[in-house]
């Protein structure tokens, strides 16, 4: 179990029009980050396959981004069932963004 305090979000609707448009920004340089993350990813991982394409002791390499950090595991090779859908993410911030900017169309009224 995690310790420490449960975070909760705050509500964007409650905050001032500068720090929403702050929170916006973060949004976009967040969203921003997520797609160079993933850019960086894949193409660490595609060298990485062109250069042992059966794995390495029966295992692939797995690339993730933490801070600015890139880190990887490896783990035992599994057949693929076809390539992953890289736009969990980012859509999942251009719809926070999206609500975003109709909360704020909201206030204005």
């Amino acid at each position: 179990m995690p310790k420490g305090p449960a975070w909760k979000p705050v509500n964007v609707e409650d905050l001032s029009e500068s720090c929403r448009a702050l929170h916006e920004d973060y949004i976009l340089d967040f969203r921003d980050t997520i797609v160079s993350s993933g850019k960086l990813k894949e193409a660490v991982y595609r060298e990485w396959a062109a250069k042992f394409p059966n794995g390495v002791d029966a295992k692939e390499r797995v690339f993730h981004t933490i801070g600015g950090v890139l880190l990887y595991v490896d783990k035992a090779k599994k057949p693929h069932k076809g390539r992953p859908c890289k736009e969990a993410a980012p859509r999942k911030i251009i719809n926070l963004m999206e609500a975003l900017r109709r909360s704020a169309k909201k206030a204005e009224q």
